[in-house]
């Protein structure tokens, strides 16, 4: 898979030209020539790809994200290794999908999707920075991250939040379908809040 070119917008080339002409200011998904195009999420301007983890660059912006994100976080939230989850991002999700969203070349947003078995994805450091939430940009990212899930026949999607101090996470996940689920990992903070998404 790794050698496949994996993209979620601004896949135009040949035959999907035409197609990607009609939705040329909106979000268009593209997972391995197929296309998955989320209701009602219209972000102008902004392209979500997979990123190749020997792009240098992205991967450069995915870990200035991530940075941003922590420090973002109440301290006891925190990942408590970010320098050591920073080193191995190649090699920890490796079975699963760095996602990227950029406007006019820059970061704005990620997501990480990773298999926690061979039925259930995990989605995690979902963050869109400052000026860009209000756009849609946060729903798109999930959208993104749970049509991956949808194309590899995952039967069930889970995350962990802190439901109070990050309420709008929160609510956003509960708009998509997710519900309240048993404790699936440990986490380094206390009261987390477990939730899934059936496929």
């Amino acid at each position: 898979m790794r050698g496949a070119r994996r993209q979620y917008g601004g896949g135009c080339q040949n035959a999907k030209k035409a197609r990607c002409r009609r939705r040329a200011s909106h979000i268009s998904y593209y997972v391995i020539g197929r296309r998955f195009v989320p209701p009602n999420v219209e972000v102008p301007g902004v392209e979500i790809a997979i990123v190749d983890v020997a792009d240098d660059a992205a991967m450069e912006a995915f870990r200035g994200l991530l940075v941003e994100y922590e420090a973002s976080l109440d301290e006891d939230l925190r990942i408590s290794d970010l320098e050591g989850e920073l080193l191995a991002l190649a090699r920890r999700y490796a079975d699963g999908a760095l996602m990227l969203a950029r406007a006019g070349g820059k970061a704005v947003g990620c997501v990480v999707v990773n298999p926690v078995d061979g039925k259930s994805v995990e989605i995690k450091r979902l963050y869109v920075v400052p000026e860009s939430r209000g756009t849609g940009l946060g729903r798109a990212l999930m959208e993104a991250a749970i049509a991956y899930a949808r194309e590899r026949s995952f039967a069930r999607i889970v995350l962990d939040t802190e439901r109070d101090r990050l309420a709008q996470a929160y609510a956003l996940y509960r708009s998509l379908g997710f519900v309240h689920c048993e404790a699936y990992a440990p986490v380094d903070y206390e009261s987390p809040t477990y939730m899934e998404l059936e496929l």
